[in-house]
Formats: structure tokens, C-alpha cells, sequence
């Protein structure tokens, strides 16, 4: 994700242009996140699904990490084009929040990791609208995040050079993605059997 961004955010205004993506990301992930959590409120009200929205949560939790660290041999669903390659010809200040609304959603776009399921499942069962968009929401902070730490290197040593250092870093972010998704499962799985205190 990041290597189509630079070229398109970073222009000479790039950190105007870059606080115009962050913001449209993150109201497209609220916004994403209000449509996830309107179904867990319907699904919080079905008593099978409460009781077990915990487990299928970590359970969704663990195949998503699995997926990040290699060791299932799928992918999730996903759309294999990211946004409209007209976007690329209008004025920086439409196409820009534009992009970033859209990467915001999450789905609609190629998905480079399956933690978007992961946030999207936890959304989901838990039932809670606000939570719901709060966590979808930080979640678009959190994708915006890499292209800020990019900045500074990038006016420094150019768009194909950085360009082939974080493809050479690809796969192992994507493992330690999958690893702190894993550990999140871990720790929802074993909240559900913890004994509580009589």
C-alpha cells in the first residue's frame, strides 16, 4: 500500500496532502466501522451468537494471523485493483481524500493484510457501535502511520529507492503482523475460559 501511496501523496505540498489522506482514512474507516458495528448490534441481540462471540472471534482472529505469517496456503477475499486509475488526473486536493476515503473503507481495494478481517470480525461481535467505529477508526490512523515515518526518507533518497527497501521489509512486516493478530487471539481465547472469581 504504502509504495502506491508515495508517489501520489508526496508531492511538494506533501505534508498538507499527507494530513488530507490520514484524515479522509480515518473517516472512511469510521465510517466503515458504523456500518460493521450496526450489524453487531443486530447480532449482539441473538443469544447463540452472544455467547459465543468471543470464541469465533478468536477463532477468525487466528486464521487472519495465519494467513499474514504464510502458514495457510489462501488469501482472503479481495478486490485486486486499488482506486479508479481516472483518480489519478484530478486536482490533488479531491483525488487524494478521495484515495484515502477510500483505502479507509478497508474492503473494496486490494487488502495487503488480513488484519482489516481481523478488525472487522472484533467490530463485529462486539456488539458495541461506538466501540465499533472508534476501533475501525484507529485502525485508519494506524495505515496512515508507515507513510508519515516515510517522509523525512523519502526527500531523501527518492521514490524507487525506498520503494525497493520496503518491498525488501514486505514480508517481514507481514509476519509480525500475524504474530501480534495470533497473540491477540491467544488472548481473547483464553479470556473466554478464565475462572471467574465466585
Amino acid at each position: 500500500m504504502v509504495g502506491t501511496i508515495l508517489p501520489v501523496v508526496y508531492g511538494t505540498r506533501r505534508k498538507k496532502l499527507l494530513t488530507l489522506y490520514t484524515a479522509a482514512s480515518t473517516v472512511g474507516s469510521a465510517v466503515m466501522g458504523g456500518c460493521i458495528g450496526v450489524l453487531g448490534v443486530g447480532i449482539s441481540r441473538i443469544p447463540q451468537l452472544q455467547d459465543s462471540a468471543g470464541t469465533l472471534t478468536s477463532a477468525v482472529l487466528l486464521i487472519c494471523g495465519a494467513i499474514d505469517m504464510k502458514l495457510l496456503p489462501f488469501g482472503l477475499p479481495q478486490f485486486k485493483t486499488q482506486v479508479p486509475h481516472a483518480w489519478r488526473f484530478w486536482r490533488a486536493e479531491t483525488m487524494i481524500p478521495s484515495y484515502g476515503f477510500t483505502l479507509g473503507l478497508g474492503f473494496g481495494t486490494r487488502i495487503p493484510t488480513a488484519s482489516v478481517y481481523a478488525v472487522a470480525t472484533y467490530c463485529l461481535m462486539c456488539g458495541d457501535l461506538g466501540n465499533a467505529v472508534l476501533v475501525f477508526g484507529l485502525f485508519g490512523i494506524g495505515r496512515s502511520i508507515p507513510l508519515w515515518c516515510l517522509c523525512e526518507p523519502w526527500k531523501k533518497c527518492g521514490f524507487r529507492q525506498l520503494y525497493a527497501d520496503l518491498t525488501a521489509w514486505q514480508q517481514v512486516v507481514s509476519v509480525a503482523n500475524g504474530l501480534i493478530v495470533v497473540f491477540l487471539a491467544s488472548f481473547l481465547f483464553a479470556n473466554q475460559f478464565a475462572i471467574q472469581p465466585q
